[in-house]
């Protein structure tokens, strides 16, 4: 049964499957290596091969390398695949733009928050050292006794 696996891999990997199903996948370039398609092509159940702690590790083991190996390799076939690959990337560039205009909007306002923030605490800072009050902050509470604001 082993054999059988190996060969069907093999079949696949040639892409000259046996089962009329996966002939038809390779014809239209949609065929894919995996467990269950080898399985198929084996004529075996894919249990045989579907799990962890199945009784052919080695077979499955070639299946997901070979998985992992056909995974890596962009293939591009046509004229449309390129296009279509292209109009995904420049959408996803538009959107990460977008979302970079918008963070540096939020940014630009905050800083400006910011800066309003310190040209206030900056007035209040001259004003205490030209009116004499030294490093006493105004509390706005009645203390008890009153204090004197010296006019310009």
């Amino acid at each position: 049964m082993e054999k059988d696996f190996i060969d069907a891999l093999e079949r696949l990997r040639n892409r000259q499957p046996q089962h009329p199903d996966l002939a038809k996948k390779a014809k239209l370039g949609t065929l894919q290596i995996n467990v269950t398609t080898v399985a198929q092509e084996a004529g075996r159940s894919r249990t045989l091969i579907g799990m962890d702690d199945c009784r052919y590790p080695r077979v499955r083991a070639a299946i997901l390398a070979e998985k992992a190996d056909v995974a890596s390799v962009v293939e591009t076939r046509t004229a449309e695949d390129v296009i279509r690959r292209l109009r995904d990337d420049r959408a996803a560039l538009a959107a990460s733009l977008r979302a970079s205009e918008s963070e540096n909007a939020a940014l630009l306002l905050r800083l400006r928050d910011v800066e309003r923030a310190a040209q206030r605490e900056i007035g209040i800072a001259e004003r205490r050292a030209t009116n004499g009050q030294g490093g006493r902050a105004r509390t706005g509470l009645n203390t008890g006794a009153s204090q004197v604001i010296p006019l310009r």
